[in-house]
């Protein structure tokens, strides 16, 4: 995994801590929903993501968690930071109203 790689490259440096960056849920972006447009229901969750593009951001997350867990036992001695942004954008998808309704609708449009 070329996170793992680079990560491993910082550790030879010298760093001493990181943060190894997750993905978005991308099958909610606005720009992949237009382009796939599909129109099969089943391809959609009930928030209306496309299933198959968050599904792989979810097969690749669980490795690199895995990675990044190996790099910890690996380094005991670097605090290395996992940051999940699918689950913390997921919510904004889940329950918009409750940070900023509309206007986070309208953002998203023009991503």
């Amino acid at each position: 995994m070329i996170f793992v790689c680079i990560e491993q490259e910082l550790i030879k440096e010298g760093a001493v801590q990181l943060v190894v960056p997750g993905n978005f849920p991308i099958g909610c972006n606005s720009y992949l929903l237009h382009t796939v447009n599909s129109d099969k229901k089943e391809d959609y969750d009930s928030f209306g993501c496309l299933k198959p593009y968050n599904a792989a951001i979810k097969y690749f997350h669980e490795h690199l968690r895995k990675a990044v867990d190996t790099l910890r036992q690996q380094n005991p001695h670097v605090n290395i930071t996992y940051f999940d942004y699918y689950d913390a954008a997921l919510r904004l998808f889940q329950a918009p109203e409750k940070y900023g309704g509309l206007l986070f609708y309208f953002l998203l449009l023009y991503d």
